[in-house]
């Protein structure tokens, strides 16, 4: 089936107008056209092509005699779509773009193969195109068997639809690929060993918009199981996964180098459980950053939320709440090296130490920059294990009960610049009480859900503007006024006041009006001659009218 792409290209220089565009493709073109004007800033080339999921060469030469513009050269891939309805399963797109034969379903009444190589819609693709083969769902998936093991790079578009494994089965494996995910939710999937959800080694991983969820592995990885790949997850939601016997509840990523990549943005991990360690995520080696995320409800054995083991992780404008476990009820990090920067850490809880964070291990190094670590139901906010050889570093935090401070006093002169408030350092005696100092935080709101300030709280303002982000967990700008906020969230400015109208002048007094002058004396009625009436006469008293009186 012909696929119709458009490869756009912006032009710079003299006279734009082009002579001619030559093409050196690696499959045969049905045509290929060029929409461009004279003094054209870019031009369209559209092409239509037999074939899919192959790479077309392409040269822009310019105008004969024109030295001023460059010969642009270009690639362009066309990818395949293969969507799963009621003819093609999701097992047979998967073997489709594998290229490997496909399997007569039960409900085909055919005999053919109904998932078509390259029965693609008209795409639009501008370079650097992937060609990834694209499975486009648009129905519901039930797992009735395994699906065939991901090999080569593709996406799965979900259209909003769920896989599931219904209990049974692993839902997507991926060995050696590049697989990316996007608007997919995956329940219910079911291993044995390792990655209920999704399992991947020796590539990558992409998700996006997506939810995995509610999946389990006997082993490590309920959700997801990454080793020596590099992952990537964003505005997803982890949930409701746990494992049976070990680690990462929600998701175990492995690096055995230490070099592969681990980054999050946008997520939320929220009731997820491991038997032993990272209720939400447990890292053995690799490269993590954590952005903008929130970790809820997470229970674990050690890391409620995460176990950062010999890792490099460095975590910003996230939240971590309710999550619990033995030792570490937010993080348990072990020789690693971490860095925690404007972070938000209330209501865990440990059994037995570090409610918020525990510190333990043989070396690394910590630190924690603009961070706010309060009301842990349980064990102390941070816990800092003995060992001499792990760096400590804290600057412009909130920690509640004043745990995890670096001693002796001397140092909490460095520790306290950037406006660290004394609920930070409070180790004058172990006998005294610690006053504690409400940190005014309000419940989980949004989407990701984060602690919002409220205002009068001491973490407003109090920032170490050397560690100020450029924006907060739900992407307000920092600072909004005066110094940056500790935690996750940025109090936000009041709105400026309306300004009083202008005085109005006042209104001049009206002037009295000029005084009229008296009327004249209406003129005395002349005295009548006669009375009008008979048996009358006229008769005047002293200052009183003439009148006519009767006579008797």
């Amino acid at each position: 089936m012909n696929s119709q792409h458009e490869l756009h290209c912006a032009l710079s220089g003299g006279d734009q107008t082009i002579d001619s565009a030559l093409w050196t493709p690696s499959f045969d073109l049905q045509s290929a056209q060029t929409t461009v004007g004279a003094a054209a800033t870019e031009a369209t080339w559209v092409i239509s092509a037999e074939q899919c999921g192959q790479t077309a060469s392409v040269e822009v030469v310019p105008q004969a005699g024109d030295s001023t513009l460059p010969t642009v050269r270009t690639t362009i891939s066309i990818p395949c779509v293969i969507t799963v309805d009621g003819n093609c399963s999701l097992a047979n797109a998967i073997r489709s773009a594998e290229g490997i034969d496909q399997v007569e379903e039960s409900t085909d009444t055919d005999g053919n193969d109904d998932c078509e190589a390259g029965a693609a819609p008209d795409e639009t693709a501008s370079p650097p195109a992937t060609g990834d083969d694209i499975i486009l769902l648009t129905t519901n998936v039930t797992l009735a068997a395994a699906l065939p093991s991901i090999t080569s790079a593709i996406h799965i578009d979900g259209g909003g639809h769920t896989v599931s494994g219904d209990g049974q089965y692993q839902v997507l494996n991926a060995d050696g690929s590049q697989l990316s995910i996007s608007d997919l939710t995956i329940t219910k999937g079911l291993s044995a060993n390792e990655g209920g959800g999704i399992y991947v080694s020796g590539g990558s991983l992409h998700i996006s918009d997506s939810i995995v969820m509610n999946s389990g592995a006997s082993d490590v990885g309920g959700g997801i199981y990454a080793i020596d790949s590099d992952v990537d997850i964003a505005d997803t939601e982890i949930s409701g996964n746990m494992t049976i016997k070990s680690h990462g509840g929600g998701i175990y990523f492995i690096s055995s180098t230490g070099l592969n990549t681990f980054d999050v943005v946008g997520a939320t991990f929220k009731k997820n459980m491991a038997t032993e360690d990272g209720g939400a995520i447990k890292t053995a080696g690799g490269i993590v950053t954590i952005d903008k995320s929130t970790y809820v409800e997470n229970e674990a054995d050690e890391g409620g939320a995460i176990e950062s083991s010999q890792t490099t992780l460095d975590i910003t404008n996230s939240t971590f709440s309710n999550n619990s476990a033995r030792e570490g009820g937010g993080l348990s990090s072990f020789s690693s090296f971490v860095t925690l920067t404007h972070t938000t850490w209330a209501y865990n809880s440990a059994a037995e130490q570090g409610g918020g964070i525990a510190i333990i291990g043989w070396t690394g190094n910590f630190k924690i920059r603009n961070t706010l670590i309060t009301d842990s139901a349980s064990g102390d906010d941070c816990h800092s294990g003995p060992n001499p050889d792990i760096m400590l570093e804290f600057t412009g935090n909130f920690i509640q009960d004043g745990s995890c401070t670096p001693e002796p006093a001397e140092s909490q002169a460095v520790a306290s610049e950037g406006g660290v408030i004394e609920a930070e350092a409070q180790h004058d005696d172990e006998d005294d009480p610690i006053e504690i100092i409400p940190a005014g935080i309000n419940a989980l709101s949004a989407n990701p859900p984060h602690h919002p300030l409220q205002l009068g709280s001491p973490a407003i303002d109090n920032a170490d503007p050397a560690y100020c982000l450029l924006d907060d967990q739900p992407q307000t700008a920092r600072p909004q006024y005066g110094n940056c906020d500790i935690g996750a969230y940025e109090y936000p400015k009041p709105p400026d006041p309306t300004p009083d109208p202008p005085d109005q002048p006042d209104t001049p007094d009206t002037p009295d009006p000029p005084d009229q002058p008296d009327p004249p004396d209406t003129p005395a009625s002349p005295v009548p001659n006669f009375c009008p009436v008979n048996d009358r006469i006229i008769v005047k008293a002293p200052g009183q009218d003439v009148d006519c009186v009767e006579i008797d």
